[in-house]
């Protein structure tokens, strides 16, 4: 869904502080498991399955459970969790779930929203990748090279 300056993504959205990340990818990709064991490293959940997407009059994006959206994460062999959703957050960068390994230094690439672009990032599902994107997320989503 998409109107002028709100969007809707079939995603899960976890936040650490005010930063969001947008996890994208298809079923089963391991959007809720990335996003489970995220919460277990301390951040929170905005929303599992369906995200809104709204431009602010500040210019930022802001990622936002839809209206009426249950506080639970669905678990893949455990069933729905019950988990508080944070109201909101500040989208900082999106992660594409799929089969491709990342390279070691990727290319920058760019979600764009309107006019906004959100940095986004490629990886394949890993018991390593809650990790790096929690401190992606702690560092303001910026490309941790020195």
């Amino acid at each position: 869904m998409r109107g002028q300056g709100h969007w809707r993504a079939h995603a899960t959205c976890v936040a650490h502080g005010d930063h969001g990340l947008l996890i994208l990818g298809k079923s089963g990709a391991g959007k809720s498991t990335l996003a489970a064991e995220m919460i277990a490293l301390g951040c929170a959940l905005v929303c599992d399955d369906a995200v809104e997407i709204k431009l602010n009059s500040g210019g930022n994006l802001i990622c936002m459970p839809p209206e009426n959206a249950s506080e639970q994460l669905e678990m893949r062999g455990f069933g729905l969790l019950q988990i508080p959703l944070k109201r909101s957050a500040k989208l900082t960068c999106c992660l594409l779930l799929g089969e491709n390994v990342a390279p070691r230094f990727p290319p920058e690439e760019a979600v764009i929203f309107d006019e906004c672009e959100v940095p986004i990032y490629r990886a394949s599902y890993d018991t390593r990748l809650a990790a790096k994107a929690v401190l992606l997320l702690r560092h303001g989503g910026r490309t941790l090279r020195g």
